[in-house]
């Protein structure tokens, strides 16, 4: 493994694995480019690097690492993804420009817990919070009337994200903000202590 700052898990598979090591229930994603990808796919899929591989992934349970294997046996350019949610029990923020940043800012009266955050390859963030486990929570977003990809969504049941170190459809990769990554807030098993 690289360390490239404050993730020691900077290729897919190595990261997928980490992730699962948490209790995160990880899926496999398209590649941003279609490489390795089915015909079919690459015909039908609108969303490059970000639609799901696997049936059922809203239901999915933490993956083990040879299920991992598999996948990235099958596809080795895959993203990895993490099932929002109730059944994972971790919810996500996204907020892409100042109309995000500034409904950020009224839905949590400027108080928001520190968190997991990790910024995105179109210059937005993703903030990740931890749920109960069986509370459904909806999807909920705020679109500014005239600016495209200017809003700030709730992400939660039947809403996957994409997570570091998959790549973008711009080359750009999604990164942990330093300090910010589940290897420096959670406990992870293989640390001592």
């Amino acid at each position: 493994m690289t360390n490239n700052g404050s993730d020691p898990y900077s290729n897919v598979p190595d990261a997928m694995k980490a992730y699962a090591s948490l209790g995160w229930s990880v899926i496999p994603l398209c590649s941003c480019d279609h490489s390795g990808m089915s015909e079919n796919h690459r015909n039908n899929c609108s969303k490059p690097g970000k639609a799901p591989l696997i049936k059922d992934w809203t239901q999915r349970s933490v993956p083990s690492d040879e299920i991992i294997d598999e996948w990235v046996r099958q596809r080795p350019n895959l993203n990895v993804g993490l099932v929002l949610g109730s059944s994972s029990g971790i919810v996500a923020i996204d907020v892409d420009g100042e109309f995000g940043e500034e409904l950020l800012q009224k839905w949590s009266n400027g108080d928001l817990p520190e968190t997991c955050e990790f910024t995105t390859p179109g210059g937005g963030r993703r903030l990740m919070y931890a749920t109960s486990f069986g509370v459904k929570a909806k999807k909920y977003v705020e679109i500014h009337p005239s600016k495209p990809h200017e809003e700030c969504a709730l992400l939660g049941d039947g809403q996957q994200t994409v997570l570091p170190p998959s790549r973008h459809t711009n080359g750009g990769l999604y990164k942990w903000k330093g300090g910010r990554s589940p290897w420096e807030l959670i406990y992870h098993p293989s640390q001592n202590g």
